[in-house]
């Protein structure tokens, strides 16, 4: 299994609500529970790639305290799949980040996409009064919104 696979793995049991829970790497091993608060995509993020990648809090090196800054990490660090064009569906692969830096706050949103048309993302509400992390459909919609695909593994 690849890291991508993992994460898409990892993404696709957080949103069906087995949430697992991560160990962290360092002086103190502890189990860490993933951010179902509604409006932490970028840190639901992070904590996907930290445990497929083994890492303790704040690890991963993109960590970001937004959508938009971790869009522009991506980009500078040359990990951009596409910029501002139109992404088509079948450009994709499950585990790139997809990015909405335009018309959602001045945070920006992110989600990662897991194929067959669906992401997994932390939304700004509960879902079904539940966890915020979920699946949603990419709509041709919401594609077009898209203003950066990136691939972090």
């Amino acid at each position: 299994m690849t890291k991508q696979d993992e994460l898409v793995f990892v993404a696709c049991a957080a949103a069906a609500g087995y949430l697992p829970k991560y160990r962290t790497r360092g002086s103190r091993q502890r189990a860490v529970p993933f951010e179902t608060r509604p409006g932490w995509c970028t840190r639901f993020i992070r904590q996907l790639h930290e445990a497929v990648e083994g890492l303790a809090d704040f690890g991963w090196s993109f960590a970001s305290p937004n959508a938009v800054a971790l869009a522009e990490k991506l980009y500078k660090a040359g990990k951009k799949v596409s910029v501002g064009e139109k992404v088509e569906e079948i450009d994709l692969c499950p585990g790139d980040l997809l990015f909405w830096t335009e018309g959602h706050g001045p945070y920006g949103h992110v989600a990662v996409y897991v194929g067959r048309g669906e992401t997994v993302e932390n939304t700004s509400w509960n879902y079904h009064g539940g966890s915020a992390i979920r699946f949603r459909g990419l709509t041709p919609e919401r594609l077009a919104e898209v203003t950066l695909v990136a691939r972090a593994i």
